[in-house]
């Protein structure tokens, strides 16, 4: 800078300072002609390539919407390609589950229009599982609620297209009036009837056996196996199976084989998110190393049909005192204690392993809960959690005792694991953080797989299927 001595105005430039200063006028006023055409050429090779790429995914899009009009089959979400459900599909990726492509042309298809009719005296839509979050992008759906068998089959006098039936009990009158409702049916329009047996805890055989069948096809919470492989007689597969894994039972069913046309088909509980407001997205799970506290369950200590379960969880757990660095809280009733808030952001995500012991029946939400927001759950062995298309990933044996000693197993090799990195500066992963990314892996590409299913299983009552 120079000194105060040499300054002078802008205006009063020397002959020499405009000698030098002129060069540089010049050239900003006029600019470099090459630099502006380099950029034309730029912006113009950019235009060309964002129209190559809009009009071959149009063209590409135009061409599967032309196979496959308004709808796509289950199989169509796991392959991409049109046809039936086999016997059997190799493991689908996830990003071929979980979405289905949908067109501006797509959108002006014709959409078919379902019905959900809620038996309001038992089916507790609130808290328990239900299906308008399984169904394909093709099915537009209303829901209405009835009171009785006669209040339902006066509301849908007039409806012939599908209705899917959500009730808990009085499924025999229920299933009397989908046979009276098919068989008023006219010629050019069948209706169908679908029944989603909510909550059936007890698993009560007098609304199973012999019912089922009169249905075009039926969901159900909880899952059981008979001696002889059956459940009442029925071939029960997990929805979602059909989709991504094997050996399961071909679909539509023939006059000569029990059970309803679609098949009878076990849906597992999910869990109770879809009013909370997580702090981060479900997939962005805390890591099991970061989690403060080992394991950890609230819940109730008085079920009737489990209240010796949870009692000998939680006598395993306190035999190992202190060292276990888990918490174990009873509540009064069901879904108290903390806000669902706290319940999902703070207890089960700052757990690394989260107890699951059996409820009013063998499964609960708390496992869904568990497996969306990373917390590795610790169970008892049972049939249905190697029901779905591939074992439900989790710190399973036969006995509580037993689940404890796996869960200090995983604890002390991640932590050995963690001392190890610190000292060598390594990012060895434990078996336990491999456990949580398998387990919310799992959750993801369930729902995906269940609903490639309910597209492939609506074909059908739709009759849009082939079969």
């Amino acid at each position: 800078m120079p000194s105060r001595g040499h300054t002078r105005e802008m205006g009063a430039l020397s002959s020499t300072d405009k000698k030098l200063v002129q060069p540089s006028r010049r050239k900003r006023s006029g600019g470099d002609p090459s630099l502006f055409a380099r950029f034309l050429i730029v912006v113009f090779g950019a235009l060309i390539t964002l129209w190559y790429m809009i009009s071959t995914a149009e063209t590409t899009i135009l061409t599967h919407t032309a196979q496959h009009p308004g709808f796509f089959s289950a199989q169509d979400c796991i392959s991409g390609s049109g046809g039936g459900i086999s016997n059997s599909h190799a493991s689908p990726s996830r990003k071929q589950l979980l979405r289905q492509i949908q067109s501006t042309e797509e959108l002006v298809q014709p959409y078919h229009l379902l019905t959900i009719a809620i038996d309001s005296r038992h089916s507790c839509p609130d808290l328990c599982t239900f299906v308008h979050p399984l169904l394909p992008a093709w099915i537009r759906y209303r829901q209405l609620h009835f009171e009785s068998e006669v209040d339902l089959a006066e509301k849908l006098k007039d409806d012939h297209g599908h209705v899917i039936v959500v009730a808990r009990t009085n499924i025999i009158n229920i299933a009397n009036w989908a046979v009276s409702r098919r068989n008023n049916s006219t010629s050019s329009e069948v209706a169908t009837t679908g029944l989603f047996h909510n909550a059936d805890e007890r698993f009560h055989k007098g609304e199973i056996a012999g019912v089922y069948d009169k249905f075009d096809y039926v969901l159900r919470q909880y899952y059981q196996k008979d001696d002889d492989g059956l459940f009442h007689g029925y071939n029960l597969h997990a929805l979602g199976n059909y989709s991504c894994g094997t050996h399961v039972q071909s679909l539509p069913l023939s006059e000569n084989e029990a059970g309803p046309r679609w098949g009878v088909h076990y849906v597992p509980l999910n869990a109770h998110t879809v009013d909370v407001q997580l702090l981060h997205h479900a997939t962005a799970t805390y890591p099991t190393s970061l989690r403060p506290t080992n394991c950890s369950f609230i819940g109730r200590a008085d079920v009737k049909r489990s209240k010796h379960e949870r009692e000998e969880m939680k006598a395993a757990v306190e035999e190992h005192g202190a060292e276990m660095n888990c918490t174990i809280t009873f509540t009064g009733a069901f879904a108290t204690g903390n806000t669902k808030f706290e319940y999902f952001n703070y207890d089960i995500s700052n757990s690394k392993i989260g107890l699951s012991p059996r409820g009013s029946a063998i499964e609960t939400h708390r496992l869904a809960e568990l497996l969306q927001m990373g917390a590795v759950p610790a169970i008892k062995a049972e049939d249905y959690l190697f029901a779905t298309f591939t074992p439900v990933p989790g710190i399973i044996a036969s006995d509580w005792p037993a689940v404890v000693r796996l869960m200090k197993q995983y604890l002390s090799e991640e932590k050995a694991i963690l001392e190890e990195n610190r000292l060598s500066k390594g990012t060895r992963i434990s078996k336990l953080e491999l456990l949580s990314r398998e387990g919310t892996k799992f959750y993801r590409d369930l729902g995906a797989c269940m609903m490639a299913d309910m597209s492939f299983i609506m074909k059908g009552a739709f009759g849009l299927s082939d079969g």
